[in-house]
């Protein structure tokens, strides 16, 4: 309540210290339930308890240091869009059939958010979300709306969190990269530039912890990026698109991968509020377009039987502007953004790991590569 009071006054400096002693407080309890015996698996366990039947009072304390956490991410997260002045689109704007979510600061949203060479990856995931209908005048995207399933709306939108979530791991190693000038070098890849880098932090006696890379470097580590001209000879800088498309499998599925239990059941609870339950959206999509003819349909004969099902209200569905569909996106791609910041302070800040490790999940790099245009 004292933190979520702090944000509505906008007083930055009672928040941080109130955000800091939380994740003290919260540090301490999982400590002293590790002092009665339990053992890192058993957070891990309770985080991923089937929501059935009646839990252990030893797994309900677990459940309770989760929670504990996840409610304190999202502050954090309300903090950071506070100081932007934007105010996030709330749970229930998005119920339909008509969504009208007001203006907003996009440059707050942007550049407000993101370093230059970052922007323009937003730039490109923004059109490429936003589809082939989309018009090419500024008035056109105010008056113009698509009438579109909710449960691809949800998909775009989550789509953007993990894109925003992917796109702040990777710039943070890009501009100190950047910064040392090991992007200019003509063999450079992605394992020399880590081992460099990591070498670099520990001559500057910087910590690394087993969870940290260079996608996990503290912002105060950071280095003022410099600008292409600067580079020697003459050498034009890769972009941060050209950096990524060097990555191998392991670091790609590595940088698309949430980091924690929480961020993820935060995820589940965002959507879950802003568009309901997503199983029941699916099955209510897979009843829609019932048996296909083809025991494999093409693509076009999917998207037929689902614009049929929009057309004739078989499916829930949201009349929604391109200019409400853009600030939907922009905000997306923050929140994921915000989500990464948010789990590296209180990586920084813990007296003890309160952030619960998520299992590695079976991703694919080129099903990755594929959310990301240009790459």
């Amino acid at each position: 309540a004292a933190l979520r009071r702090t944000i509505n006054e906008g007083d930055r400096n009672n928040y941080e210290w109130i955000q800091n002693e939380q994740i003290k407080w919260i540090s301490s309890k999982k400590k002293e339930l590790i002092n009665l015996g339990f053992q890192t698996e058993d957070f891990s366990d309770a985080m991923m308890l089937p929501v059935t039947g009646k839990p252990s009072k030893s797994n309900n304390k677990l459940m309770e240091i989760g929670k504990m956490v996840t409610d304190l991410m999202y502050n954090m997260i309300l903090f950071k869009f506070k100081e932007l002045g934007v105010e996030p689109i709330g749970a229930g704007e998005l119920d339909g059939p008509f969504a009208d979510l007001g203006p907003v600061d996009l440059i707050q949203l942007t550049s407000g958010i993101h370093t230059v060479e970052a922007l323009e990856m937003v730039r490109s995931h923004l059109l490429s979300a936003m589809g082939p209908m989309l018009p090419k005048s500024n008035e056109g995207l105010y008056t113009s709306a698509a009438k579109l399933p909710k449960l691809q709306l949800s998909q775009v939108y989550m789509t953007s969190v993990m894109f925003g979530y992917f796109l702040r791991r990777v710039d943070k190693s890009y501009q100190v990269a950047k910064s040392m000038k090991i992007l200019d070098e003509p063999e450079f890849d992605e394992k020399s530039a880590v081992t460099r880098l990591e070498g670099y932090l520990r001559r500057r006696k910087m910590p690394l912890t087993d969870t940290e890379s260079l996608s996990f470097l503290d912002s105060e580590y950071e280095t003022e990026s410099y600008d292409e001209s600067e580079a020697e000879d003459g050498k034009r800088t890769i972009s941060i698109q050209d950096y990524i498309q060097r990555f191998d499998q392991k670091t790609m599925i590595q940088s698309a991968s949430l980091m924690s239990q929480e961020a993820a059941v935060l995820l589940q609870e965002y959507q879950y509020a802003h568009f309901g339950n997503i199983r029941d959206l699916q099955k209510e999509m897979a009843q829609a377009i019932g048996p296909m003819e083809s025991p494999q349909p093409s693509q076009d004969q999917i998207v037929k039987k689902i614009t049929e099902a929009v057309e004739n209200d078989i499916v829930q569905t949201i009349v929604i502007t391109f200019a409400d569909q853009r600030r939907l996106i922009l905000e997306a791609v923050a929140f994921g953004s915000f989500l990464r910041e948010v789990e590296d302070h209180i990586l920084k800040k813990a007296d003890e790991d309160i952030l619960t490790p998520l299992p590695q999940l079976p991703l694919d790099a080129d099903n990755i590569r594929g959310m990301l245009p240009g790459i």
